[in-house]
């Protein structure tokens, strides 16, 4: 995990399947801090994703909606993920972007309107 502007990068990589998607979920919520404004995941080396890991990223987006906290995703155009992202409805629920610097222009274009 890294962290700028407020938010943490996670990088996840590998299969999100049944076997793997709770760790994450753990591993990432731990990682947060009261005072991050929100996490950007970068799916870029997943290779697969089962309904376990789409379970995974809907709960997160719920978990971290109640803590009034951002959640964009990273998936590359022509990613094996995205046809299973969109069926799980995870492309409706969080905002999803081709790059971390799509992403990052996103982000400030969030915060750059927050009052001081």
């Amino acid at each position: 995990m890294s962290r700028g502007g407020g938010w943490v990068v996670s990088c996840w990589t590998g299969e999100i399947d049944g076997e793997t998607a709770e760790a994450l979920e753990l591993s990432t919520l731990d990682g947060l801090r009261p005072s991050d404004d929100g996490l950007t995941i970068d799916l870029s080396s997943v290779t697969y994703v089962d309904s376990a890991g789409i379970r995974v990223l809907a709960a997160l987006s719920h978990r971290l909606t109640e803590r009034r906290k951002g959640l964009l995703l990273v998936v590359p155009e022509r990613s094996v993920l995205s046809r299973a992202l969109e069926v799980g409805g995870i492309s409706a629920m969080i905002p999803t972007f081709p790059s971390l610097r799509a992403a990052h222009e996103h982000r400030s274009g969030l915060t750059s309107d927050r009052p001081v």
